[in-house]
């Protein structure tokens, strides 16, 4: 457990040694939010409730979405492809720790980073606008957020795995991330809520595991619901849960094995 702790606290430091790189990333987030913001208040200025969505609700869910994805994306494993295309994975996987492990470790200490940022860059903007927020609050829907957000994270987790995992048999992981990043914003509900979709195109997006990354954990806070309407989201999240985990083993043993033999 120590060996972990001191890798965590060297990538604290690390995030922190290129002091100007992480500053513009932070403003890059900063800014796509603040685009967000001033759509969606252009939106209300003609209507006042948009396929059930109120402006406080709209508001509350742009904000809680914005802290869900600081917390769930996991940056940290967009280093794993290049070190497998550059050959330097075999150091990392001599050393006497888990690779997984460590980038976990690693993925949570620099979500938590990009998590504190984000609040105090969301409280910033709280003061200056003073918008009306709308949350559905009970202890029972507090116990549903915190537990569908365990799951995000581990979707989220090993969704990223698999992408870096693709580096096995390509080097153009760049551009599978990309695609990533552009389908999972849009399909995860990181720009609007997905029940504003039309009802076919609603349906569809729920084969995917993307809609528990950011939309239905804000949903118990923002929305509520009852145990009926509850229970099919808690089992999906654990269905997906299970097939990501094992299909990102079954790929990273695959891939091991033809770094192995191109290697050898």
């Amino acid at each position: 457990m120590e060996k972990y702790l001191e890798m965590a606290k060297i990538r604290v430091k690390e995030y922190f040694v290129y002091r100007l790189n992480f500053l513009i990333l932070r403003l890059r987030v900063f800014l796509s939010f603040l685009l967000i913001w001033f759509f969606w208040q252009a939106v209300y200025k003609e209507r006042v409730v948009i396929n059930g969505w109120g402006r406080a609700e709209i508001m509350s869910y742009i904000f809680l979405v914005q802290l869900i994805i600081q917390l769930v994306n996991f940056s940290s494993l967009d280093d794993l492809g290049p070190l497998i295309l550059n050959g330097q994975l075999v150091n990392l996987l001599l050393r006497p720790v888990s690779l997984i492990k460590t980038f976990a470790i690693w993925g949570v200490v620099g979500n938590f980073i990009d998590l504190s940022f984000s609040v105090l860059e969301l409280s910033f903007l709280y003061f200056i606008f003073r918008p009306s927020f709308h949350v559905v609050f009970s202890y029972g829907n507090l116990v549903l957020f915190v537990l569908s957000l365990l799951f995000s994270i581990w979707i989220s987790f090993w969704l990223a795995f698999i992408l870096s995992s693709f580096a096995f048999w390509t080097n153009q992981i760049w551009a599978i991330r990309f695609f990533y990043m552009m389908i999972s914003n849009v399909l995860a509900g990181g720009y609007f809520p997905l029940s504003i979709l039309p009802g076919w195109f609603y349906n569809l997006v729920y084969l995917t595991p993307f809609p528990y990354l950011y939309y239905l954990p804000s949903l118990f806070l923002i929305k509520g619901g009852g145990l009926q309407e509850v229970f099919p989201m808690l089992i999906g999240m654990a269905a997906w849960s299970v097939v990501i985990y094992f299909l990102a083993r079954l790929l990273w043993i695959k891939g091991l094995r033809s770094y192995a033999a191109y290697g050898g």
